[in-house]
């Protein structure tokens, strides 16, 4: 059986970001979980479901391979892979907001 890898893009969002001006706040940590072998292609399909959902990126800090005995005390995300590995659908973790 082929390992599946899963990579955790860490974004800053903009304040243009539709979905965060329509709640009045100013901008948005979140982390994109992509199923993928390929660390660009993980970059790029952040990107892209971002950008799908009206979201404006200022940064993306670091990139990183899930690996579980390292996040095997985050519920969250180890919730949010195993839906990912199960669907290969992308998902955001939970959004931390500023400056409402």
């Amino acid at each position: 059986m082929i390992q599946q890898s899963v990579f955790l893009v860490y974004c800053e969002l903009l304040s243009d970001s539709a979905p965060l001006r329509k709640e009045g706040y100013a901008g948005a940590f979140v982390t994109c979980i992509i199923a993928t072998e390929d660390i660009v292609e993980a970059v790029q399909s952040a990107k892209k479901m971002l950008a799908e959902d009206g979201y404006s990126i200022a940064d993306i800090d670091k990139v990183v391979r899930f690996e579980p005995e390292e996040w095997e005390h985050d519920t969250e995300i180890c919730s949010i892979v195993s839906d990912v590995l199960a669907d290969r659908e992308p998902r955001y973790s939970d959004f931390a907001v500023w400056g409402h």
